[in-house]
């Protein structure tokens, strides 16, 4: 079990870029939101970070929560992408990171030590999964150290 204090509801940046994403951003933590959601694959990872700079919220008070892209899925890969990721955000950490999807660079036991690693190293405090099916959940819990603090999954 994770001891991540995750909000019931986080505010999703996929389909905004640049200005707007920003805006958005700003604009959701006014408004009370304290969990915001990122990707790799969504390109706006830059304009969400602005968003939280920009905003009267403090970082510590945001949970940021950004995906590893499906190509990247390769350990040495989400190690050197996930280092890309918080120089775009701006950001020393991100509080979770997912695996965005088991596609077929998706090897657990190459892909999974490198969540664990990047968390060892406080470059990320927890490790979530989207989109996986139950039998993908009970692997990946199997071959990760760290609890799996999140399980996204696609509902629109």
């Amino acid at each position: 079990m994770s001891d991540l204090e995750l909000p019931a509801v986080g505010f999703g940046t996929g389909g905004t870029e640049g200005d707007a994403c920003t805006d958005a951003v700003v604009g959701a933590l006014d408004a009370g939101y304290r969990h915001v959601d990122t990707a790799q694959m969504y390109g706006n990872e830059g304009a969400v970070g602005r968003g939280i700079r920009e905003s009267d919220v403090d970082r510590d008070d945001v949970v940021l929560a950004t995906k590893v892209h499906p190509s990247n899925l390769a350990g040495d890969d989400v190690l050197e992408t996930a280092r890309e990721s918080l120089d775009r955000l701006g950001a020393d950490r991100v509080d979770l990171l997912y695996v965005h999807w088991p596609t077929d660079a998706y090897d657990p036991e190459e892909t999974l030590p490198a969540f664990d690693d990047l968390r060892d190293r406080g470059v990320v405090d927890h490790v979530g999964v989207s989109n996986f099916t139950p039998a993908l959940l009970d692997e990946a819990r199997a071959i990760l150290d760290a609890p799996i603090a999140a399980h996204q999954v696609e509902c629109h």
